[in-house]
């Protein structure tokens, strides 16, 4: 791995020394990397997963465009944990007068949290909808919701309490939780999933503020050219690659006076683009895109490519 490296990026980049028989290697820092690699076109920006514990469950929530680093926070219970930590989040942020986001990682991890547990606390607006490492579960199992179930649910459940409150929305994320970085089919790879972000420029403080306004799409492969929302309803246009088909599901829950479900698939298309018009009765609709092509490099075996465009609310009643 360390020939590897050197092959690629040259010995002058590799800084190793022998410790205790053992061989090390230096790091470089992020003023380093970005000197180093933002001319390219990247953007680096600094960030932490901020790991706290309640008992049995993990509590992991990263932090983006971070400066100094945040403990976990603790309270009297998980949601307490959970709340404390956000709001840690939150308060460096307003230390640093720029935009920082923080996210609630893989709820499935250990079973650890719920969509109760996502819909309680306050001031969250992001999760892992999907991640690439192994153990996370995103499918769910017999005895547990899957992560879009646990979405639809805390979504159903936030906008039941406030109905027609933007900041009561849920954005779903796709990330790698990337650990193997050499070799082919490791328990968790880079490039299994990841977000595509409708930035005003390549800066961490515009992209930041467009994940806040939920101007971005989580995706596993599918490439969209454009997407929007109006007092109409949503249109999805997919990036199409020759031979491989798409649909586009709707998926919302009705806002009605009785038992309704929750998270159903309201309308389907095989058309490009794809269209929903509202009925007047949705509390949100969110749009998933699924492809007949296989995920080369895949969470699970049999993972089709995916896209997942965040919700949006439904009209006012009258």
């Amino acid at each position: 791995r360390l020939a590897a490296l050197i092959e690629r990026f040259g010995a002058g980049q590799v800084t190793t020394r022998e410790r205790d028989g053992r061989q090390e290697l230096l790091l470089k820092t992020l003023p380093e990397l970005r000197a180093q690699f933002e001319d390219d076109g990247f953007v680096l920006i600094p960030g932490e997963e901020v790991t706290g514990h309640f008992g049995d469950a993990e509590l992991h929530i990263n932090a983006l465009n971070t400066e100094q680093v945040i403990m976990p926070g603790r309270g009297a219970g998980l949601r307490e944990s959970l709340q404390a930590t956000l709001d840690a989040i939150s308060a460096e942020g307003e230390r640093l007068g720029r935009p920082v986001l923080g996210h609630i990682n893989h709820p499935n991890y250990q079973w650890s949290l719920t969509a109760e547990d996502l819909a309680a606390v306050r001031g969250e607006r992001f999760f892992e909808v999907y991640n690439g490492h192994r153990s996370t579960y995103n499918w769910g199992d017999p005895h547990h919701a899957s992560l879009e179930q646990i979405w639809d649910q805390a979504l159903s459940l936030r906008l039941g309490e406030t109905p027609g409150a933007a900041e009561a929305l849920l954005f779903g994320l796709a990330s790698d939780d990337s650990h193997n970085h050499h070799g082919t089919d490791q328990h968790s790879n880079p490039g299994r999933g990841w977000v595509m972000v409708r930035a005003a420029e390549l800066s961490a403080d515009a992209i930041v503020a467009a994940l806040r306004a939920g101007e971005f799409y989580a995706s596993t492969g599918v490439a969209l050219t454009a997407f929007s929302a109006d007092a109409e309803g949503l249109r999805v246009e997919i990036q199409a690659e020759p031979g491989v088909s798409y649909r586009t599901e709707f998926i919302g829950t009705r806002r009605t006076d009785g038992p309704t479900p929750v998270g159903e698939i309201l309308q389907a298309s095989d058309a490009n683009p794809a269209v929903y018009r509202f009925a007047g009765d949705e509390l949100y609709v969110r749009a998933r895109v699924v492809s007949d092509r296989l995920q080369p490099n895949p969470f699970a075996e049999g993972d089709f490519e995916m896209a997942w465009l965040q919700p949006v609310l439904g009209p006012a009643p009258d």
